[in-house]
């Protein structure tokens, strides 16, 4: 009897300890919007370091499920030691704090997803005030471009159109929810008026499968049917509207400049840095956390990170480092070929992740991204459902 309570218990305190966690991703994303006043830019940075706390808890919690240890958490535990190692022996020692949210935010949900420690409603909830968030961030970024410039178009993208891509898989995982098709259809036209090309893209796909799915499934009730001819129809007719009057700012940068925005000579300076290294040892382990910093402020007189993962991995932690994140990505790859197989309620939300993974860590990057805590906490709460499921042998979410 008393060893029954002490459960209940502890399982409530860990159920409290999920929930503070949001509260504490939450404050950091709504304190991105004013981290330039001193006081909130401490405020989260402290909350940061919360959150770093917690999720260190959290991982050695899923190290510790018996029989459990999916191939992804393993390799970005070990991701995050190299991370750690090769830190304490940078300047640049404090920018560490993010990339280890981000990659430790992985077994964080997986363990949330596994263990099943918040109700659904809990999560969609998370999902959703994080999206209000981010769109009210957005459209203030976007009003200040106009006032400030009088017209978008031309202008570069605008980097808070990649965080509602990152969210994108979320409402696609949620999509049966009645808020979810509404949130993804505001979503998709935010996406395109960031300009940011990488985003477009990465949500184009998901969203007319999405679309398409939804117009697929199955309903006996003909006013259903008619009502969901009438939503896509609306939605093609929206979408035809708003790409015909604002083409410029939407579609502008596709046809602008050499299409690379600088990122060529960037990506050129950073390969040739690590080829023509001085010795072999910087060719296998690189030249330090964040060194590309040092050697495009040399070359263009401002500190750049890559804006690529790959091309930042290998400069900074050479061919070992590279090697490492390869196995991750292709650890998360394997698993789109089990959903496939056998958990298909989740093939387009985890589908939906990988393209957004893939593309954006080619040409912006994950890991150093604040903003992509969010994407690996969607791969990890899918992962460890998939887990959770293959042990129990019946759906948990389904679509």
């Amino acid at each position: 009897m008393i060893k029954e309570r002490m459960h209940y218990i502890y399982a409530d305190k860990t159920k409290l300890g999920v929930l503070v966690v949001f509260v504490i991703l939450l404050m950091i994303n709504t304190l991105g919007a004013v981290n330039d006043v001193p006081i909130y830019r401490m405020l989260q940075q402290v909350f940061k370091l919360s959150l770093f706390v917690a999720l260190v808890y959290y991982s050695v919690k899923v190290q510790c499920i018996k029989g459990v240890g999916p191939l992804p958490n393993t390799l970005i535990v070990l991701f995050c030691y190299v991370l750690l190692l090769y830190s304490i022996f940078s300047f640049f020692f404090q920018n560490v704090l993010v990339s280890l949210n981000v990659l430790l935010s992985f077994c964080f949900f997986y363990y949330i997803g596994y263990k099943k420690q918040v109700k659904e409603k809990d999560l969609y909830l998370f999902f959703v005030l994080t999206f209000i968030i981010s769109s009210l961030k957005f459209v203030f970024s976007f009003m200040r471009d106009l006032s400030e410039y009088g017209d978008v178009a031309g202008l570069g993208g605008d980097n808070l159109g990649y965080m509602l891509a990152i969210l994108f898989p979320a409402f696609i995982l949620f999509a049966r929810k009645k808020m979810s098709i509404p949130i993804i259809i505001i979503a998709f036209l935010l996406i395109l008026f960031s300009r940011k090309r990488g985003a477009i893209i990465a949500v184009s796909l998901p969203f007319i499968l999405l679309m398409y799915s939804f117009f697929k499934m199955k309903s006996r009730n003909i006013l259903v049917k008619g009502l969901k001819i009438l939503i896509i129809m609306a939605v093609l007719v929206g979408l035809y509207n708003v790409l015909l009057n604002y083409y410029d700012i939407i579609l502008g940068r596709f046809e602008s400049g050499d299409g690379t925005s600088g990122r060529a000579l960037l990506y050129m300076t950073v390969f040739k840095g690590w080829y023509n290294s001085e010795s072999i040892l910087e060719i296998l382990f690189g030249h330090g956390f964040y060194s590309t910093t040092i050697i495009t402020k040399e070359k263009f007189g401002i500190a750049l990170y890559a804006h690529s993962d790959w091309l930042e991995l290998i400069y900074d932690f050479g061919l070992i480092g590279l090697t490492i994140y390869a196995l991750i990505l292709l650890s998360l790859l394997h698993y789109l070929v089990q959903i496939f197989r056998k958990f298909r309620h989740y093939l387009l939300a985890y589908t939906s992740c990988m393209i957004v993974f893939v593309i954006k860590s080619v040409f912006s990057g994950v890991y150093l991204d604040a903003d992509c805590v969010i994407l690996m906490s969607i791969i990890g709460l899918i992962i460890g459902l998939v887990e959770r499921e293959k042990k129990n042998n019946f759906p948990i979410l389904s679509n």
